[in-house]
């Protein structure tokens, strides 16, 4: 796989960082799990063509390279390898307006994590500052638009299990639920692979029980996608003759589920890497830069998620169909639906694909609304068809 030369600096997580500050090492993989994930699937299908079966392997994960310039770029082979400038776009002036902090706020530190909530607050947790030594200070809620910190001390009290002070860990926020999922991270010595659940309506603690198996991870990624963690990277331990190992495996933790699996993945991974950055548009996931010592990383990769499109009825010049079809984006192929149900033939309806919502357990809700059959009936119905995101559902 060739990389896309970014900066003639190799980065961590698009973030100036010294490779001594995010430890690992070791570049030895561990084997994921087998169980298969898909975002490509079909509602209880009972047929599907023989030849579109041998043509369409149900989506899956796919690990890709994306260069916007168009360049032929260059493999990282080390930290000091050159970057031909004509891989560098043209330059774009940004504003760096100041912003105004109260005097009282968090101590100095780094590996914690900033999460917003919503326009106005984000939430910051754990960290390391000097001397090496985890920040007591480790919850502080931050007021975007007065640019004011406050301890929960002073504007609130968290209760319940907390989880040790640490770093390297990472936080999301989930807006369904409203609450913050925080997983992972190290504390000197110790590594943790636990889950907690941050309730921001009356700010409470509590520790998620999982099935499967969690994988331990600090300086990794964590993604929030259809109400799920997808884990990226990271750094795990080895036994104690051995350095620690980066990872470039996903693992994926549903709180629906409340356990974990391991997606099967296809394209070329990139290289194992921890300290990267993760950051999601729309159904892809953006992956750049990171370090597995002593290499740092200027690589872009995206994780495509896949899409997917469903075509339900219409009319072919001659009669209304009721037949149902979902088309694939990325492999460019047709997949036949079957419902568990029939449905009257119809044309001139309409589809709409609802928000994924938290207990829709895995699948997507789509409406139909009203239609003809062409014969001078006309329909009024509301019909919610459920597309299971999992190949299993």
């Amino acid at each position: 796989m060739k990389t896309l030369e970014m900066n003639k600096r190799a980065r961590m997580g698009g973030v100036d960082k010294t490779p001594e500050a995010v430890g690992g090492g070791g570049t030895r993989k561990r084997k994921p799990n087998t169980r298969q994930r898909t975002l490509v699937d079909v509602l209880n299908v009972r047929d599907v063509e023989e030849d579109t079966q041998k043509n369409i392997s149900i989506e899956q994960d796919e690990f890709r390279l994306k260069s916007p310039l168009g360049k032929k770029a260059k493999t990282v082979t080390d930290t000091n390898s050159d970057v031909e400038s004509e891989n560098i776009g043209p330059c774009v002036m940004a504003m760096m307006p100041s912003v105004k902090c109260s005097k009282t706020g968090p101590s100095p530190r780094w590996g914690h994590t900033l999460c917003m909530v919503n326009d106005k607050e984000a939430i910051l947790i754990g960290g390391q500052g000097e001397k090496q030594h985890l920040c007591r200070d480790s919850i502080w809620h931050l007021d975007l638009v007065r640019g004011e910190w406050k301890s929960p001390d002073t504007c609130t009290v968290t209760t319940g299990p907390k989880p040790e002070h640490r770093m390297g860990h990472t936080a999301v926020y989930d807006s369904i639920v409203q609450c913050i999922y925080l997983y992972g991270g190290s504390k000197n010595l110790k590594w943790f692979n636990d889950v907690h659940r941050l309730d921001l309506e009356d700010w409470k603690w509590q520790i998620v029980k999982a099935d499967g198996k969690a994988p331990t991870r600090a300086y990794h990624s964590a993604t929030l996608y259809r109400h799920e963690l997808w884990i990226f990277g990271g750094v795990f331990p080895q036994p104690m003759s051995q350095p620690d190992g980066c990872s470039n495996d996903i693992h994926v933790f549903s709180p629906i589920e409340e356990g974990w699996y391991s997606p099967i993945v296809m394209g070329d991974k990139p290289a194992p890497r921890s300290g990267h950055s993760a950051t999601l548009l729309q159904d892809q996931l953006v992956v750049f830069g990171g370090w597995d010592a002593p290499l740092c990383f200027n690589d872009l990769y995206i994780l495509d998620t896949g899409n997917r499109v469903l075509i339900h009825g219409g009319y072919n010049g001659n009669d209304a169909l009721d037949d149902s079809f979902i088309f694939n984006l990325d492999t460019l192929c047709w997949m036949n639906v079957k419902f568990d149900c029939s449905l009257p033939a119809r044309t001139g309806h309409t589809a709409l694909c609802l928000p994924y919502k938290h207990d829709n357990k895995g699948k997507d809700e789509v409406l139909i609304f009203g239609g003809g059959d062409n014969e001078g009936s006309f329909f009024q119905d509301l019909v919610v068809v459920m597309v299971p995101v999992d190949q299993d559902a």
